[in-house]
């Protein structure tokens, strides 16, 4: 619904989205997660169900414990030039 609502003004909009937290598709919390490989299908979910190329700002929910935090946000390494465009940090 976002994605239809941006057509024709995405370039006058910052657009922002959140990433780290799973959920099951009824909605309960599977837990976190900040694995690089995640954070890649997470990102182009995001991308798709919004409808756009690119987000402005990409960020991380909750921390997952388990990830060191230099691999959870590597940036270009993480998610790509393809998914982040834009500078990152």
């Amino acid at each position: 619904m976002l994605g239809r609502a941006l057509r024709g003004f995405r370039e006058h909009v910052f657009l922002g989205t959140k990433f780290g937290i799973v959920r099951r598709e009824d909605g309960s919390l599977v837990g976190v997660n900040g694995r690089p490989e995640y954070v890649r299908q997470a990102c182009g979910a995001s991308l798709k169900r919004l409808d756009v190329d690119v987000l402005d700002l990409y960020t991380l929910h909750r921390r997952d414990p388990a990830v060191p935090i230099d691999e959870v946000f590597p940036c270009e390494k993480v998610a790509g030039p393809r998914y982040l465009p834009r500078p990152c940090g």
